[in-house]
């Protein structure tokens, strides 16, 4: 076995002495040389000449944008600017607009203000955002049939999801999923239920905050928002009926953790068996305090919409708390708080 081991690098050297192998080695250098030149002079062309002239050439990428979508896109005012080593596009007044004889309105979607950090590779295709960040629109989804929904002209039918035709809207939820990070920030999202009995009724959402990242194997996604109005009223005095179609609702988030913490802490002086510790956890600090209360697991849930990556940051900064207070087990930390 020995033997064979030693003569294997012999081998090798005479394998790259070749003149097939070492030519192609030296093709493969001076390719990767050739490579690395060709990107830098894009690099430099975009960034000292096609960014500052990139407001002459809002209408192409309006059509370009129009072609994505299947649909026509109109842009105020383009400004770019430089995200580290990505490029960006600062665009105004985008209206993207879908034709449809029933509600000319409802397919009109107007954003005021749109950032676009963009993949390299947008150059020889489909535009790939590394970053799309959307602030302050408004936003009207109409729901026509049982899952079927109307958002500014795209329908997107939940029931029929081998259709990826232009009209059906896959094609633009197919687009979206491509995308590398969709950041859409204090928005207003109005809701019009068309087919609810006995009458069609509109839900008004305001500060919406939705995120949604694409990673190497899954997606992430997050939203929150608030209802307009007055909603103080659990039950609509006109039609009799709850508001929520639930009948009745939850209550969670930080504002439960004061609440949460006291139970576990009652509970775990009660009983001897494990507790599962849930209500209102947010930030590591919120787990610590929880076990020291006396949970024995950990259960996070509403963080969740506002941040996916929660569980691993509360996992890491619980991690380093124990090391940095040697803590060898959670276990430890189980039920260590110190009453007065």
């Amino acid at each position: 076995m020995s033997s064979t081991f030693s003569i294997l690098p012999v081998r090798f050297r005479a394998y790259l002495r070749h003149p097939k192998v070492r030519a192609a080695w030296i093709s493969f250098f001076w390719g990767v040389v050739l490579f690395y030149f060709l990107f830098c002079a894009l690099v430099l062309t975009t960034r000292w000449v096609l960014l500052p002239q990139v407001d002459k050439y809002k209408d192409d990428i309006a059509h370009f944008l129009s072609e994505s979508l299947h649909a026509e896109v109109s842009i105020g005012r383009v400004s770019p600017r430089w995200d580290t080593f990505w490029p960006q596009l600062s665009l105004r007044d985008v209206v993207i607009q879908r034709p449809d004889p029933r509600s000319r309105d409802a397919n009109i979607l107007h954003l005021p203000q749109v950032e676009a950090s963009f993949y390299w590779r947008s150059v020889f295709g489909q535009p790939l955002f590394r970053k799309l960040e959307v602030p302050n629109a408004e936003i009207t989804v109409r729901r026509v049939d049982h899952g079927v929904f109307d958002i500014a002209g795209f329908i997107i039918n939940f029931n029929d999801t081998a259709r990826r035709d232009a009209q059906s809207g896959s094609a633009v939820t197919d687009w979206l999923l491509r995308q590398g990070r969709i950041d859409v920030t204090s928005c207003k999202l109005r809701f019009q239920d068309l087919i609810a009995k006995p009458r069609a009724r509109t839900t008004t959402i305001e500060n919406i905050n939705f995120t949604f990242e694409k990673n190497v194997s899954d997606y992430r996604a997050g939203i929150q928002g608030e209802l307009a109005g007055r909603h103080e009223n659990r039950i609509d005095i006109r039609t009799r009926r709850p508001i929520i179609h639930n009948n009745t609702g939850g209550f969670s988030g930080p504002a439960l953790l004061p609440i949460a913490v006291r139970m576990v802490w009652q509970t775990y002086q009660k009983v001897k068996i494990p507790i599962v510790g849930l209500g209102g956890i947010s930030t590591w600090q919120d787990a610590v305090e929880m076990l020291l209360a006396g949970a024995t697991a950990l259960q996070i849930g509403t963080v969740l919409f506002t941040d996916p990556y929660a569980p691993v940051k509360i996992a890491e900064g619980l991690s380093k708390f124990m090391d940095e207070n040697g803590v060898q087990s959670v276990s430890e930390l189980t039920g260590a708080v110190q009453a007065w």
